[in-house]
């Protein structure tokens, strides 16, 4: 295991498990203004101030309290540039500005949306979820996008919208991680060869 990286915020460095086994990880906890980000591998190699990569069961999680959500990832390896300051938009990946993941890649994120009643005009939080599975991926932090490809297949969990899980499935797939949507803002696109992408959901009956 070797840990080499130079940061320029406070960081928290753990190491568990007995010195001389090869599944000892390290992880290291960022905090930034409206978030901790948390990531953890067999190896971390620090280049320069801002990009990090993560070797050997590659996590990262990423907490965001401003826009209640979290963001986390595993993969075989993880290359991760972070911003120098964070995002002052607060998005939920607001202090990763790109991430390079070498498979198999499982990205996840849980966020809250704000739904109003037409009749009562009533609004209530409700909780969705994503999880996407693939060969390889990239995430464009400045865009809040992910670039899924390779045996795509990826679930979409949102009670206003739908009856259990929306599944996707294809070769090439993009995904939009922001959490805070506008209502033109696309989820989803997912490309393959013919007869292989396939989308299944079943619409919330009060939709119907």
């Amino acid at each position: 295991m070797r840990l080499r990286t130079r940061w320029v915020v406070g960081l928290v460095i753990l190491m568990t498990g007995a010195a001389a086994s090869d599944a000892l990880a390290v992880t290291v906890t960022i905090p930034y203004k409206g978030g901790t980000v948390t990531i953890n591998a067999t190896e971390i190699e620090g280049i320069g101030e801002v990009k990090h990569v993560l070797k050997g069961n590659a996590h990262f999680k990423d907490v965001n309290t401003t826009t209640n959500s979290t963001l986390e990832a595993f993969a075989r390896e993880i290359t991760i540039t972070l911003f120098q300051k964070p995002s002052s938009k607060g998005a939920a990946t607001g202090f990763i500005r790109s991430a390079e993941f070498a498979g198999p890649v499982k990205i996840s994120q849980t966020s809250w949306k704000a739904v109003e009643d037409e009749t009562t005009g009533q609004k209530t939080n409700v909780e969705t979820a994503m999880e996407a599975t693939a060969d390889q991926a990239r995430y464009d932090g400045a865009k809040k996008m992910a670039y899924l490809t390779g045996n795509v297949r990826a679930t979409y969990t949102d009670p206003s919208l739908f009856q259990g899980p929306a599944t996707l499935t294809g070769d090439e797939a993009t995904i939009n991680l922001d959490p805070n949507l506008g209502p033109d803002d696309l989820r989803f696109a997912i490309r393959s060869k013919p007869g292989v992408s396939r989308l299944t959901v079943a619409p919330n009956k009060e939709e119907m």
